[in-house]
């Protein structure tokens, strides 16, 4: 192991590097994981648009798994060196806090997150601190030997996507489901919602979408698929799903219009799950919301449940990983990976460390 590895950093609003770093000390409780694959996620465009900020510099790169090549004296049994391994990128939680002491730490108020805050992926190595592993033995976990690196790369937005359809919306075999927005996290509750039996998966997507998205919305098991900027879309929906209209619509796109549109075709007692964060005003009156009874969800993130399924329905091979990577890169051309999928070339891009 080398004193020194390359890494890209976020040094301040709107700026990225690599650079040498040191490879981090693995302590007595420690676990230091040599990173063999990393995927680039849309909160990584942001980190580098200036959308997101922080106060000190850091190694990107929260969806990342790799091989255990060191363990700190005091590491449980559980762990040897040479396990192939996946993160779910929480590098600290304060086990205080309610989130927490449902066993929820993904959402702990003072959660910290490996390659968002704290060191992650984006680089050779990466330290997963002795303090979390024991508060939380899940945020680390194996990876079969039947799912590759750059499959396992990409695993937290498909852990994101269960949670979102299966555990939340709660789709059941026969159910009408919208899915707006065909980025990644669209794609992947797709793949969800079909697995759950879904019967109807109506996808809205952009005109963007059309020549890269639509074919793999197909492929997932779309039934129709329209274009929100050319369409009607409470008008076509209604025609699609009938009278009584649609009981579950997962907003993956986050646009306030998605809602207020979605208001019009949701059946009364429907639900609507919002995945897509941008941070815009609703602007629109919620009486229909109120008239409908309509519950919405706001989903963020996963719990050990959902990496435990998607861990299993990769394994028996009925979840499609393989299909939405659309470029493995070396972490040297990043900027190439983060110009394909700003520009929706690929869905996801995987970088390999150097």
């Amino acid at each position: 192991m080398g004193e020194t590895m390359t890494a890209l950093r976020y040094l301040e609003r709107g700026k990225l590097a690599l650079q040498e770093i040191p490879v981090p000390v693995c302590g007595e409780d420690d676990i230091l994981v040599e990173v063999r694959a990393a995927g680039i996620c849309g909160a990584d465009l942001h980190w580098e648009s200036g959308a997101f900020n922080a106060d000190h510099p850091f190694v990107l790169g929260h969806e990342f798994c790799g091989v255990i090549c060191q363990l700190g004296s005091r590491v449980s049994g559980r762990w040897k060196i040479g396990d192939r391994v996946v993160s779910d990128n929480t590098g600290y939680a304060c086990g205080q806090c309610s989130a927490c002491l449902r066993g929820d730490f993904v959402h702990c108020l003072h959660r910290k997150t490996l390659g968002s805050g704290m060191d992650g992926g984006f680089t050779k190595y990466c330290r997963i601190p002795g303090d979390i592993l024991k508060l939380y033995p899940s945020c680390l976990m194996k990876l079969p030997d039947c799912v590759s690196f750059e499959q396992g790369a990409i695993m937290e937005p498909a852990a994101n996507a269960y949670r979102a359809m299966i555990q939340e919306a709660q789709v059941r075999p026969g159910d009408t489901v919208v899915i707006v927005g065909l980025g990644p996290l669209g794609l992947y509750s797709l793949q969800m919602a079909k697995l759950a039996g879904a019967s109807s998966i109506i996808c809205i997507g952009m005109k963007s979408d059309v020549e890269k998205r639509f074919p793999l919305a197909h492929q997932f098991g779309a039934t129709h698929l329209l274009v929100a900027d050319e369409e009607d879309i409470p008008a076509r929906v209604r025609q699609l799903a009938g009278e009584d209209g649609v009981g579950i619509v997962v907003d993956a796109a986050g646009a306030p219009a998605v809602m207020h549109q979605a208001m019009e075709y949701l059946q009364h007692d429907g639900k609507f799950v919002r995945i897509g964060n941008p941070p815009g005003a609703y602007g629109y009156s919620l009486l229909p919301l109120i008239d409908k009874q309509i519950t919405v969800i706001g989903h963020m993130g996963y719990n050990g449940t959902s990496w435990a399924k998607v861990m299993r329905l990769l394994e028996t091979k009925q979840l499609d990983l393989q299909s939405l990577i659309g470029a493995v890169l070396p972490l040297s051309e990043y900027k190439t990976g983060y110009q394909m999928m700003r520009s929706q070339q690929v869905a996801k891009a995987v970088l390999l460390p150097e």
